[in-house]
This record gives structure tokens, C-alpha cells and sequence, in this order.
């Protein structure tokens, strides 16, 4: 009985909006590393995603639409071809999430065969 009173509850409010903080704060790392990439190559941009239970991700990553969203939110707005993604890893190598960025071109596009390859999930 008591379950059934707290899952209304679950995320809160407030997780919710500390989730889509650290989603802004992880995006906003990400474009301070723009500067870095390399004309001419595939560039993918590794994120740190260890922990990210108590930001309502889930364990494992389980909830990651809010990240793939923020994601593709930043790709449309700043548009770089040379980014070919953004890959964020848990807390096992294995387990790696790749988020495609569609405004990628030439060398910088990579296939989901050639992400499956380097080891990834391709996130859709």
C-alpha cells in the first residue's frame, strides 16, 4: 500500500529539474571541448556518466532519453560537421551509449556498424 501512495511521487519535481541540470552542465562541457576537433577526421566526444543514478538516469543508463534529447538539442543549434557524436559511458566500458549527431559530414560520419566496432551502442 505504501508503494502504491510513493510512485505518484517518483521522480520528483525536484529530480526532475536536477536532471535536466546536469543534462545542461553535461552539454555545456561538451561545447567547451568543440575547440578540439579535427577537421578531415571523425571526432567523438567521450562524456564521463559514472554515478548518474541520483540524477534519475537509472542504473546503467536505463533512462536515457533525457541525455539523447539534450544531444540532439545542441547538435541542431550549433551545427558543427566536423562532431560525429557524443558518446557517454557508464559505469562499464561495455555499456557505452553513442548519440549520432545528423549534422555531421564527410569524414566526420560514421556508421552504426562502425560504432558497434569501437565497441558502443548506438543510441536511436
Amino acid at each position: 500500500m505504501t508503494l502504491a501512495r510513493t510512485q505518484g511521487l517518483i521522480p520528483s519535481e525536484a529530480a526532475l529539474l536536477e536532471r535536466q541540470s546536469f543534462v545542461s552542465h553535461v552539454i555545456r562541457q561538451v561545447q567547451a571541448q568543440l575547440h578540439q576537433l579535427q577537421s578531415g577526421y571523425p571526432n567523438i566526444i567521450l562524456v564521463q556518466g559514472d554515478n548518474w543514478t541520483i540524477f534519475g538516469l537509472g542504473d546503467g543508463l536505463l533512462d536515457f532519453q533525457p541525455m539523447r534529447d539534450g544531444c540532439i538539442d545542441f547538435f541542431n543549434q550549433v551545427g558543427s560537421p566536423d562532431l560525429s557524436g557524443i558518446c557517454v559511458m557508464g559505469p562499464n566500458f561495455d555499456r557505452m551509449l553513442y548519440v549520432s549527431n545528423a549534422q555531421s559530414a564527410g569524414t566526420a560520419v560514421l556508421t552504426r556498424a562502425e560504432i558497434q566496432r569501437l565497441g558502443m551502442r548506438w543510441v536511436p
